[in-house]
């Protein structure tokens, strides 16, 4: 065991103390933050397009609550019910829809688009549902520039037939949703 003299250890714990003290006391030193100087400004890029650059078109999207008791000329009553969303591109023209129905009184038998806001429009021809009506079920189709038209200005029905009726069993108006 070394044996230190005893002044010299008093006088090392009297700096150690003064030293914390000392440190504890003291006030941080001012700082100053240069503000960072601006970025030279370089010369517009010469790629970039010069006028404003044009959207991209939209989708339209749409949909339709098909009821029973929607037929004007017979005045059916059904309790069958279906849902009918559907999406538009205007930029290639393609029609897409997805369709689920039930409680239909009969078998279903065909399934169109009618061109008209009332029942009773024309039939749009080219877009029957297809030969086999089930639920659920989706399709496709290549709208003209009028059937576009009238699509997007709120003349379209969707309407399902069934084996008990001479009629639409039930049917539907397609809302744009903006």
């Amino acid at each position: 065991m070394s044996h230190r003299p005893a002044g010299r250890a008093l006088a090392f714990a009297v700096a150690a103390t003064s030293l914390v003290v000392g440190c504890c006391n003291m006030a941080p030193a001012p700082t100053t933050v240069a503000a960072p100087e601006p970025a030279p400004r370089s010369a517009p890029d010469q790629t970039a397009p010069s006028g404003p650059a044009k959207p991209e078109p939209q989708l339209a999207a749409f949909s339709a609550d098909l009821i029973g008791n929607n037929d004007a000329k017979s005045g059916a009553r059904s309790a069958g019910a279906g849902r009918l969303v559907a999406v538009y591109d205007p930029a290639t023209g393609v029609f897409r829809w997805k369709l689920a129905f039930s409680g239909l009184k009969g078998k279903p038998k065909t399934g169109q688009f009618h061109g008209a806001e009332r029942a009773g429009g024309s039939v749009v021809s080219s877009l029957s549902f297809g030969r086999t009506i089930k639920s659920p079920m989706e399709g496709r189709a290549n709208l003209s520039e009028a059937q576009a038209a009238d699509l997007l200005s709120g003349k379209w029905y969707a309407s399902i037939r069934s084996s008990s009726q001479t009629r639409d069993e039930i049917r539907g108006q397609l809302v744009l949703h903006e």
